[in-house]
This record gives structure tokens, C-alpha cells and sequence, in this order.
């Protein structure tokens, strides 16, 4: 991405500048990347080091989070398991370099859960806060509001399975389990007044 001559109207003043940071970027996603792989191959080899006593109290005895922890962890296995299957002969810290600097990432799915994790994109299931306000002031100013019933049964069907006594649920952070089931109750209970308020209406016509 080198410009081939000297920029001299304003567009290529200003594309050039794009470049020059596109490349900047390229390089510092290059060094994230690296530093982001070798995190987790570092915390992989404090966890097998760590043979003695619980790794979580372990991991906030150092001042960590073990989500943030294991986040990184499953970004450095995944970047091994695709080194391995490119570079089959490799072991050991010729491995790991290949799988730190070289391979290519097949799968965002890890990246994104460290990103989110880290709190650099919002995390899955947690509310658009905009969004929500636009239906809270739709709702507070008394307007209609139309829901397809195929769009409710996803919802339905995650109650349905928190309902099974196998079911864990976890709660988000700075938030306890008693207090993500009361949350759970209070939309639960509203969601029956709506409901039985409807059927009611029904019957009555």
C-alpha cells in the first residue's frame, strides 16, 4: 500500500495519510496478536506449573479475573490447534513462535470472546442501551408495538431450558446468582400479568 509518486492534490494528501495509518495499524494488530497468543501460552504453563492448591483462588491471588484468564487461553490453544494443522512438523517453541507470529487466524470466534471479555466490544446478550431507551420512550409515549410470534419462541425456548434443574445459570459481572434470578423472576412475573391481561381480554370479547 505505497503510494507510487508524491501526493499533490488534497484527496491524495488525505489518502496517503489513510495509508500511513492503515500501515501503522497493520503493524500494531500484528504485535496485539502476538502479544495476545503469548499471554495465554504464558498462563497455560502457570496452570500446569500450578499443581498444587485451587487455580482460581490462585488466579485472583495475582490480581486477574479467571474469565479474562481463560479467554486468553482459548485464543493461544486455537492458535496452536491452527498452526498444528498448517505446520504439522513443528513442536515446541518453534510451535509456539509460528503460532504467535505466523498462522493465520481461521476463526474469530475465540478473538471476539477475548474482545468481549476485555470489554472491547459489548458482550453477547447484553442490552443496546439507545435501543432501549427508543422503546422505553415508544412505550412511555403509549404507542403500539408489534411483535412476531416466530421472533419470541428463541426467548422462550432459553426460559424453557433455564427451567431444567441441570441448568446453570451464569451471572454477569459485579452481579450475583440470587440476584440474576431475581431479575429473571421480575421480568417472569411481568411477562404472566401482560400474558393472563391478554387472555383475559380475549375471553371477555
Amino acid at each position: 500500500m505505497i503510494p507510487s509518486k508524491r501526493p499533490s492534490t488534497e484527496a491524495e494528501k488525505l489518502f496517503a495519510a489513510g495509508l500511513e495509518q492503515a500501515q501503522k495499524f497493520e503493524r500494531a494488530f500484528q504485535h496485539m496478536r502476538e502479544y495476545m497468543i503469548c499471554a495465554g501460552l504464558f498462563f497455560s504453563k502457570a496452570k500446569d506449573a500450578h499443581r498444587h492448591g485451587d487455580w482460581e483462588l490462585f488466579v485472583q491471588s495475582q490480581g486477574s479475573r479467571l474469565r479474562t484468564v481463560q479467554a486468553y487461553m482459548a485464543m493461544a490453544a486455537k492458535a496452536v490447534e491452527w498452526a498444528k494443522k498448517a505446520q504439522p512438523q513443528l513442536v515446541g517453541t518453534d510451535l509456539e513462535k509460528f503460532a504467535s507470529k505466523d498462522v493465520t487466524i481461521m476463526s474469530p470466534r475465540e478473538f471476539v470472546a477475548l474482545c468481549r471479555e476485555l470489554r472491547k466490544m459489548r458482550r453477547f446478550g447484553e442490552y443496546d442501551k439507545s435501543a432501549y431507551d427508543k422503546s422505553k420512550l415508544i412505550a412511555d409515549q403509549q404507542l403500539e408495538l408489534d411483535f412476531e410470534f416466530s421472533k419470541v419462541l428463541p426467548a422462550m425456548d432459553w426460559l424453557a431450558r433455564l427451567s431444567d434443574p441441570k441448568s446453570t445459570l451464569r451471572p454477569p459481572d459485579g452481579k450475583s446468582e440470587s440476584e440474576a434470578w431475581s431479575k429473571i423472576l421480575e421480568f417472569s412475573q411481568q411477562l404472566a400479568a401482560r400474558a393472563q391481561s391478554a387472555l383475559s381480554a380475549s375471553i371477555d370479547v
